[in-house]
């Protein structure tokens, strides 16, 4: 069966005129089977990747004992994962963007957009389930390498009969996360929540140029980022040269910034988070549903 033929077999559900931004629960599983059918191996391949990753650190550190005569003068000294846990936390953001970066696969080849917009689902059932892979399967993989590689190293201090600590209970329990959560406050308020908000922005802005341009939209929206940030930095510069910025109405203007209700300004920002992210989700969401064949942006 061909990719256009497996699409256009789950036409027996079909689609009524007026149901574009419509929901069905039975026509959401079904673009869930589709995709999972078509591209299983591209789903396989990453997800042995990620979990390959995860245990890359713990599997070489052994290995250079090993080979260095090292093993039990390791094995016997004190079991410190916090190295571990920072690698494979930084391999799990990573893997957040890249797969964010990947939301719309799909729409990489013209076959594949032909099956993507021929698919008789609404684009509101695609996108969701296209959403659920990045933010839910992206995540149960990431768990699933961090017990792979707590697995294979406790094999290892095991081996030469030493005390092991877990890397799965050191990453999520609740003594790593004050750790970091105290390291962020603002007026007494833990801001890490805020943090993570706007953490998960940042990550979603890659789904964002994604939906609008289908190839080497990674490296383009890192490039964006490059550029706003460095024009963002070069404007304060200039703005801190200028006049105004030295004169008592704008001295005043940042007094009486300092002098608002801290519990107005945590309110506040967290409001223009979680804002920011469901205005990225809705960008994200009007250029998927823009999507063309072939375009001057997508060939």
């Amino acid at each position: 069966m061909t990719l256009r033929s497996s699409s256009l077999a789950l036409y027996g559900r079909g689609l009524g005129r007026g149901s574009v931004n419509m929901f069905k629960f039975s026509r959401f599983i079904d673009v869930a089977r589709w995709d999972l059918t078509i591209n299983s191996k591209f789903y396989l391949r990453s997800s042995i990747l990620v979990v390959a990753l995860c245990c890359f650190p713990v599997l070489m550190y052994y290995l250079y004992n090993l080979l260095t005569g090292n093993y039990f003068e390791a094995g016997a000294a004190y079991d410190k994962i916090e190295p571990f846990v920072m690698i494979i936390s930084l391999v799990g953001m990573s893997y957040a963007i890249i797969a964010s970066g990947y939301m719309f696969h799909n729409l990489v080849t013209r076959q594949g957009r032909i099956n993507e917009l021929t698919l008789p689902a609404t684009n509101l059932e695609k996108f969701v389930w296209h959403f659920l892979v990045i933010a839910v399967g992206a995540l149960i993989v990431f768990n699933i390498g961090v017990v792979c590689a707590d697995l294979l190293h406790s094999f290892f201090r095991i081996g030469f009969g030493s005390h092991t600590r877990s890397i799965t209970a050191e990453l999520f329990s609740a003594e790593f996360t004050w750790k970091v959560y105290k390291e962020f406050k603002l007026q007494g308020y833990y801001l890490m929540p805020l943090f993570s908000i706007l953490t998960y922005c940042f990550v979603r802005t890659f789904s964002l140029v994604n939906a609008w341009k289908y190839k080497h939209n990674i490296p383009l929206t890192v490039l964006l980022h490059f550029l706003l940030n460095n024009g963002f930095g070069l404007f304060v510069l200039v703005f801190a040269t200028t006049s105004f910025a030295n004169s008592d109405a704008f001295l005043n203007f940042i007094m009486t910034l300092n002098g608002l209700n801290p519990d107005v300004v945590i309110i506040s920002l967290y409001v223009f988070a979680i804002l920011l992210y469901c205005s990225i989700l809705y960008a994200t969401y009007w250029l998927y549903t823009r999507a063309q064949l072939t375009t001057k942006r997508n060939p």
